[in-house]
């Protein structure tokens, strides 16, 4: 695991800010850090959202986060509905099965 991304650090202000395509994120908070943000699990510090204004990678990290939170939230809150119809046809499909066998 990489401990050198655990804690978001400000740029230096003779460096420039990373494009998207730069590797080096030595500055850049964790994955863990981000999704967590992105699941509003912590709070969004002023330094965090200066962050995610300068890194490319982490904005879209953070947005891809939100995008699969609230993908899951929604199949969360709609499985048991889903599991529910297809229990009703299966039994609409036996019940015809056996008054056609009949």
């Amino acid at each position: 695991m990489d401990h050198s991304r655990t804690t978001i650090q400000p740029h230096p202000p003779h460096l420039p800010t990373q494009n998207a395509g730069d590797v080096d994120r030595t500055h850049c908070p964790s994955d863990e850090a981000v999704k967590a943000a992105a699941g509003q699990e912590l709070p969004l510090s002023e330094l965090f959202q200066q962050h995610l204004a300068q890194c490319p990678a982490c904005l879209r990290e953070f947005k891809d986060h939100r995008v699969q939170l609230e993908w899951e939230r929604i199949y969360h809150k709609t499985k048991w509905l889903l599991y529910a119809v297809l229990f009703l046809i299966l039994c609409s499909m036996a019940y015809r099965a056996y008054h056609a066998s009949h």
